[in-house]
């Protein structure tokens, strides 16, 4: 009875474990028509920008007709990807075409 609970506990340990090794998502650099640039990580739901001057912001995913949209909580920006281009939109504008870079 005891080395099954100990053989339990060990598989629960490694699967912990494991989780803990889960790779990072990669990150894509932005480059927009008006000069500004931006990277974003994509993860499930969300997407994880840093903007020009370092700061993080987190993005959860909407509902979109075509490619992906995320939407900050406060919804004042907004960012459409489709393939290698973006819209990023900040406070209801638009801001400039973005694409990858390679």
């Amino acid at each position: 009875m005891i080395a099954k609970q100990a053989k339990i506990a060990l598989t629960l340990v490694g699967l912990l474990a494991l989780g803990g090794c889960a790779s990072t998502a990669p990150e894509y650099q932005y480059q927009c028509d008006d000069g500004h640039q931006f990277a974003a990580s994509f993860d499930q739901e969300k997407a994880l920008i840093t903007v020009d001057d370092g700061r993080e912001i987190e993005l959860k995913q909407v509902r979109s007709a075509s490619g992906a949209k995320y939407m900050s909580d406060d919804q004042m920006l907004v960012l459409h990807t489709k393939g290698d281009e973006a819209i990023l939109i900040v406070n209801e504008i638009s801001q400039s075409a973005c694409r990858v870079t390679k």
